[in-house]
């Protein structure tokens, strides 16, 4: 008997197949989870000029070395300076300038102090000569609530790197040093075929021994979530010409060929025979897994091709573990994994030998410590073991009986 594939083995013959795509330039607005094609520098200090990190008032920070509750120090104000504008006047001893948060600092201030520790007051001899003084409740230091020139970024610094995904927080940092357009990996157009007689869309009505197509938009979903673009081809039927024309339109398009069913050893399992037909070149047929024993993949045109299990776990879990990957790489990505994690199972669970399985779990947290149960039945056809299912509970191939207390591996879903 021929020994099955380990996971392990299959994902690094997935991933030292698929390559990176070139590399596009995207707006902006349209960087968000993108991954960095290129190193970016600093092309100017962060910020760029010396400004108040809160609303309050300039001064000399030695003319406030006095200033308490009881005694305030007292100073003339000589200018209203919001943010955005450029000061008119230097400030000398014994005067002040109100400043708003952002805006630039004066010549001649060396400290902010903030408006909650001071007064403004016009008496009648002030209003004499149109002046107003501040009284200054709380001494500050040099530099006190003082944003300085590069202290978030300096000119000619490395501040994203090649391969770095792109969040709102990149996307801030990288309009705050006027980069309207960014290089970027592109993203894997995938194709989705979906083949069987018994599928019908969503909109039908469903008549005797035919099932609704769920596999394709769970595929659609699972794709855009990895970072690809997902062409729908539809339901394809159980016949070869037909099923031969789609594939070939399908890879023509695509950088990443789907189909879900037709990959198993039955009568109208089409989906290899109509590939090789192609010029397919089988890297795997078969698993040591559970769900997703079935899986396919190869080359086809120099392009990775899966045939995922028709069964919706199957196909899903498979997906996850195979598909995914190769999308994040062919995206720029450096990180494949799932995050994973410890848990303690409930149940005792009993499994064969030599298979890896990937049960559906719930997490609870008890402690600091995770604890996992199944969601109920594990048969492969069960879409609500998914739903319920917050995590993969993966159960290794050298063990048979796994009994409640001890500790496994979780995928967090």
């Amino acid at each position: 008997m021929t020994k099955l594939l380990s996971a392990e083995k299959a994902l690094k013959i997935v991933l030292n197949n698929v390559h990176i795509l070139n590399e596009e330039k995207v707006h902006l607005t349209e960087g968000l989870n993108r991954i960095l094609a290129e190193n970016i520098y600093a092309s100017e200090n962060l910020p760029p000029f010396f400004n108040s990190a809160m609303d309050g008032y300039a001064v000399k920070a030695k003319d406030t070395k006095s200033a308490t509750s009881g005694r305030p120090a007292i100073l003339k104000l000589v200018e209203d300076l919001p943010a955005g504008n450029l000061p008119t006047k230097k400030i000398k001893t014994g005067e002040t300038i109100k400043i708003m948060t952002g805006a630039i600092l004066p010549t001649g201030a060396d400290a902010v102090v903030r408006v909650e520790d001071t007064k403004e007051v016009i008496t009648s001899s002030y209003k004499k000569n149109g002046e107003t003084r501040v009284k200054i409740y709380q001494s500050v230091s040099k530099d006190e609530n003082i944003r300085q020139i590069g202290e978030d970024v300096k000119k000619g610094e490395l501040v994203l790197k090649k391969g770095k995904l792109i969040r709102a927080q990149e996307i801030a940092l990288l309009a705050a040093l006027g980069r309207e357009w960014v290089k970027v990996y592109r993203q894997p157009l995938v194709a989705i075929l979906t083949t069987g007689d018994e599928l019908v869309e969503i909109k039908e009505k469903l008549n005797p021994g035919k099932i609704r197509d769920s596999n394709s938009y769970m595929l659609f979903a699972e794709t855009l979530n990895a970072g690809g673009i997902p062409l729908r081809y539809g339901i394809i039927p159980d016949k070869e010409d037909i099923l031969e024309n789609k594939l070939r339109e399908a890879i023509r398009s695509a950088d990443l060929l789907l189909t879900s069913a037709g990959v198993s050893v039955g009568e109208y399992d089409l989906v290899k025979k109509c590939l090789l037909k192609l010029g397919f070149r089988l890297r795997f047929h078969t698993l040591a897994i559970r769900p997703g024993k079935p899986l396919l993949f190869g080359l086809l045109k120099n392009k990775p091709v899966f045939g995922l299990p028709g069964n919706p776990v199957s196909a899903m879990v498979t997906f996850k573990m195979f598909v995914r990957p190769a999308i994040l790489k062919m995206r720029g990505q450096n990180d494949y994994s799932l995050p994973r994690g410890e848990a303690i199972i409930e149940e005792k669970v009993v499994k064969k030998e030599g298979i890896k399985y990937y049960l559906r779990g719930k997490l609870g947290k008890v402690n600091s410590k995770f604890y996992v149960r199944t969601t109920g039945p594990q048969g492969s056809g069960i879409i609500s073991s998914l739903t319920n299912a917050d995590c993969l509970v993966v159960l290794p191939e050298g063990k048979t009986v796994l009994n409640k207390g001890e500790k496994v591996e979780i995928l967090f879903l």
